[in-house]
């Protein structure tokens, strides 16, 4: 796994100088009331890219962040190597021992796997974009409503961006298991990328 983790520190710090040296960069933009806004479909990623957390490194106690590394975890992987499920199964470390077996099972699986495998793709990188619509719950003291919207990037080894990039919205309802808080149910929306 010390090659994943190395790739994806080379494509932060080849996004971060591609981003200063050409000045510009993807942002989040207003959108419909329902989605965030698309970015440039073949596009550098911009400096905020994301990389995959590992639980380790999640602030359980914040609900925000833990639908946020769930919701990363899910767009994440080698298509080159991995299948869809294995964003799923990692992305399952998040949830609730109860909505596990659910989740692995019947979680959408990444249409645009395939496509990205051909596409030359050794890895997804997402950037967070502007989620612009309905908060879906009212929060209570036990259960807390978030969205994570993301634009996915497909990536060659060298970071370089190849294939279609898609934009995801994933709907966490999230409630306290062991002292953290796990993701209980979920649903997600693909948002179509721009021509």
């Amino acid at each position: 796994m010390s090659g994943a983790g190395g790739r994806r520190a080379a494509l932060v710090v080849v996004a971060a100088v591609t981003v200063v040296v050409s000045g510009c960069g993807l942002g989040g933009g207003g959108g419909s009331s329902s989605s965030p806004t698309p970015g440039k479909s073949t596009g550098v990623p911009s400096p905020s890219i994301v990389s995959t957390p590992t639980p380790d490194h999640v602030d359980w106690n914040n609900p925000t962040a833990v639908c946020n590394a769930f919701a990363d975890t899910l767009f994440s992987g080698d298509p080159d190597v991995e299948t869809q499920t294995d964003p799923i199964t990692r992305a399952a470390k998040f949830v609730t021992s109860g909505y596990r077996d659910t989740f692995v099972s019947s979680a959408p699986r990444l249409a645009q796997w395939d496509d990205w495998d051909q596409a030359g793709a050794t890895q997804l990188v997402h950037t967070p974009v502007r989620y612009v619509g309905d908060k879906f719950g009212k929060d209570t003291r036990t259960r807390k409503y978030r969205v994570a919207s993301r634009r996915v990037y497909p990536a060659d080894p060298q970071g370089n961006p190849v294939g279609q990039t898609y934009g995801f919205v994933v709907y966490c309802t999230l409630v306290r298991e062991q002292g953290h808080w796990r993701v209980a149910d979920h649903s997600q929306d693909n948002v179509d990328p721009q021509p």
